[in-house]
């Protein structure tokens, strides 16, 4: 789900083949991308941000940040204490979508099986703008 604040947007999207979203993303047209739903215990999984519209500073530059959490089926939020970098550059033109600079990887290597959700809290430090956004996820 795609949430927007003014012209920043931004959402979310876990995939078991990063690499394979990397070249999609790549290609001249809109990338189809390796979204998933549901994963076996143990699978290696990556978090990616897909954003637009971030603020730029007063040189051109913005930077979009996030930080990660799964929620498990009986509602423990597991927070991963690393702030990502989404982007730090050169602000891409008005509405132009990019892919977050770095995934967030991780598995489920052990918990019950059931929907979690993976979420994300992104924020761009120009503007000062924050959105959560999240991916439901089935462990099998």
């Amino acid at each position: 789900m795609v949430r927007t604040a003014g012209t920043f947007k931004v959402a979310l999207f876990v995939t078991n083949d990063l690499e394979l979203l990397k070249e999609r993303w790549a290609q001249p047209t809109p990338p189809t991308f390796p979204a998933i739903y549901s994963a076996e215990l143990g699978d290696e999984l990556h978090a990616v941000i897909v954003f637009a519209g971030c603020a730029a500073d007063s040189s051109g530059y913005c930077r979009v940040v996030s930080r990660f959490a799964i929620t498990a089926p009986d509602g423990a939020v597991h927070p991963f204490d690393i702030e990502y970098t989404v982007f730090a550059g050169k602000a891409p033109p008005p509405g132009q979508l990019r892919i977050s600079d770095y995934a967030h990887t991780f598995g489920i290597t052990n918990g019950p099986r059931g929907e979690y959700t993976v979420s994300a809290t992104v924020d761009d430090q120009v503007s000062e703008t924050r959105l959560n956004v999240a991916a439901p996820l089935v462990l099998q």
